[in-house]
This record gives structure tokens, C-alpha cells and sequence, in this order.
């Protein structure tokens, strides 16, 4: 039981982390188009 709810645990870890990531990104590219005009 304990092992499961650490996976899901690390789970919601790694999916924020990537989610994170993606905004991260998004905004670079968005900066990046703002900044070209």
C-alpha cells in the first residue's frame, strides 16, 4: 500500500514537472515572438 501511494506520489512529480516544462517553453516561444515584431 505505502509503495503504491510513493508511485503515484512520483507520478504527480514527474507529470508537474513536465507540465511545468511545457509552460516554460510555451512562454519562451511566446517572448521569442513578441520580441521579433
Amino acid at each position: 500500500m505505502l509503495k503504491w501511494l510513493l508511485a503515484v506520489r512520483l507520478t504527480r512529480l514527474l507529470a508537474g514537472i513536465l507540465v511545468l516544462n511545457a509552460l516554460h517553453v510555451a512562454f519562451d516561444g511566446l517572448e521569442e515572438k513578441a520580441l521579433s515584431r
